[in-house]
């Protein structure tokens, strides 16, 4: 199989191109690489133009990419004691992302090829970002508690605009954190009202 889509891919090598822009031949249309609707996510799964037919053929062409296939685990037990509540709700799921933003801001389409190879993240995401903390907040005259969400960089192999598959880094959603802002003009405006 694999030596069937290795000679296929080499008598069709020049068919993919790779122009100054961001694009990748798929079944013979040029689309740029998608992004997600929405302007705070960092990757996605669901990818309509994702050059899948084209990653095979890489995958089949360098069958030693294999080594980089992995899957992150979740723990089935809380993190938490019975008595514990977190100060911001989040959600952790694993995620099997198509693109993502590397490190210099740019969109990547991410190898994935169904059960054959996959790259399977561990996120953690805000349930209720930019909201205020849970049971803290206004814990102290002129602090405001707010939940954020928290990113780290995941080493993954991803399409380069030149055609290969490489390694970089992308940023992926790791935890949502409860951040304490002091307001301090809010705060003198409304001691000056006591005055």
């Amino acid at each position: 199989m694999k030596e069937k889509v290795k000679s296929r891919f080499e008598a069709n090598k020049d068919d993919f191109e790779f122009s100054e822009g961001w694009q990748v031949r798929n079944g013979g249309n040029h689309t740029e690489v998608t992004r997600c609707d929405y302007t705070k996510q960092t990757f996605c799964e669901d990818v309509p133009d994702y050059p899948q037919e084209f990653v095979n053929q890489m995958l089949a062409k360098n069958s030693n990419l294999i080594h980089y296939a992995y899957e992150d685990v979740i723990a089935l037990s809380p993190r938490l004691d019975n008595e514990e509540e977190p100060l911001c709700l989040s959600t952790e799921r694993l995620i099997r992302p198509k693109t993502a933003i590397n490190m210099k801001n740019q969109w990547m389409y991410i190898v994935q090829a169904g059960e054959n190879f996959f790259q399977s993240i561990r996120i953690e995401t805000c349930i209720e970002q930019d909201r205020k903390c849970r049971m803290i907040d206004d814990f102290a005259e002129g602090y405001v508690t707010m939940c954020k969400q928290k990113y780290i960089y995941r080493e993954l192999s991803a399409i380069s605009q030149g055609g290969d598959i490489v390694r970089d880094y992308f940023r992926l959603p790791a935890s949502c954190c409860c951040h304490v802002h002091f307001q301090a003009i809010e705060e003198k405006a409304r001691i000056r009202s006591f005055l």
